[in-house]
């Protein structure tokens, strides 16, 4: 059975972003502008096998997740104002909608929700502003007790929406796994949509849905949540230029939830 958490709040500010700068590709300094955003119909299956009950570090999923945390290095240019450290304190889930029957249930509303946001990694001779994901920075291991979360980031992409707006869309797989026997127990995917709005040069109104699908693709639920984020540094290069791709086989330490 997969427990899902009652709002998703932690958010990774990174991305795949087809028309800007990907490693190895030549460079267009230009965004990618759209008037929306939607979310997936479905996703790609990221394992057919009823995989419960299995040791993890046996299973195709483990295998599918250690794949996407050696994927390649990429970056992708955002804009000015977006750049620096933004925190978020609060954040007010507005809807929960269990899939595919629509059927309507209780939205969690307001609760904590502590996520500090850092965009920009470097800035380059042209004054643009680039943001940096190695593939292994979107996958980690939460410790919940009497078991682990993993979660590797599949697709992360930023879109450009207009001069005052930004949305960052990722996709990503969970598996969880007993501690003591190191079974599978659960798994399962999303894809979260973040819309940042700048309300003023240090006030951020952020908009997320997330929408869960099982394994195979098939979606599960969709929430929707709103929150708002104040900048508490500006930005600060964290690298000189573009890192070269890097590699990494084995899952890192755990964090506690």
């Amino acid at each position: 059975m997969i427990s899902f958490p009652k709002a998703k709040s932690t958010t990774l500010s990174l991305a795949i972003a087809l028309p800007i700068f990907l490693s190895g590709a030549s460079a267009v300094f230009a965004y990618r502008l759209v008037g929306r955003v939607e979310h997936s119909e479905t996703l790609k299956p990221i394992s057919q096998e009823e995989e419960i009950g299995k040791i993890f570090e046996a299973s195709a999923l483990y295998k599918q997740m250690l794949a996407r945390k050696n994927g390649p290095t990429v970056k992708y240019m955002i804009p000015s104002w977006l750049a620096g450290v933004w925190m978020r304190q609060q954040m007010t889930e507005t809807s929960r909608i269990q899939l595919p029957s629509g059927a309507r249930l209780k939205p969690a509303g307001s609760q904590t929700a502590k996520v500090r946001d850092q965009f920009g990694s470097y800035r380059d001779a042209h004054g643009q502003i680039w943001q940096v994901f190695e593939p292994s920075h979107g996958f980690g291991i939460i410790d919940k007790g009497d078991s682990l979360d993993y979660h590797a980031v599949g697709n992360y992409e930023i879109v450009t929406m207009g001069l005052k707006m930004v949305a960052v869309e990722v996709q990503a797989c969970h598996a969880v796994v007993n501690k003591k026997t190191k079974k599978l127990t659960s798994s399962y995917q999303d894809e979260e949509l973040n819309t940042y709005a700048e309300v003023s040069d240090s006030f951020l109104r952020t908009d997320s849905s997330v929408k869960v699908f099982d394994t195979r693709g098939k979606p599960l639920l969709l929430t929707r949540s709103t929150s708002t984020e104040n900048k508490i540094a500006p930005f600060t290069p964290t690298m000189a230029g573009p890192p070269k791709p890097t590699r990494q086989a084995a899952f890192g330490n755990p964090r506690s939830k």
